[in-house]
């Protein structure tokens, strides 16, 4: 959190250069807001690696990185050669993507397997059948 209101003073202990602190300052403030998207893919990426189905953690992080994390950090260098602010933007736009997959995932395939959720808990439910 502090990152978005002091990010200058962050960078600041790594290097003494204006330049650095301020350019730097600019892409912690807008990569900050990964911290929060980040947060959302991680969860599914347990749930999934939990159920056996880490393959879904691997296609939606190389299909963030491939879709809007690399070409988002490259656009943003072409676009913007003044300010770092948009090309730290590719992180969270990336996880944002990472997450819509996250949650369309954990959707379907929870109307498709009855994973957790669904019904209420499908283990207690199993439990009182036996």
């Amino acid at each position: 959190m502090l990152c978005q209101f002091v990010p200058e003073q962050f960078v600041g202990l790594f290097s003494s250069e204006a330049v650095v602190r301020e350019l730097g300052g600019q892409y912690l403030r807008s990569y900050s807001f990964d911290c929060i998207m980040a947060s959302i893919h991680f969860c599914f990426s347990g749930f999934f690696c939990a159920y056996g189905l880490s393959g879904f953690s691997f296609v939606h992080n190389l299909t963030s990185v491939l879709l809007v994390r690399i070409p988002g950090a490259y656009l943003a260098t072409k676009l913007f050669p003044d300010t770092l602010f948009p090309m730290g933007m590719a992180a969270p736009a990336g996880s944002a993507l990472s997450a819509v997959i996250c949650i369309v995932l954990f959707l379907v395939f929870r109307r498709k397997f009855g994973l957790a959720g669904e019904d209420g808990d499908r283990q207690n439910s199993d439990a009182k059948n036996k």
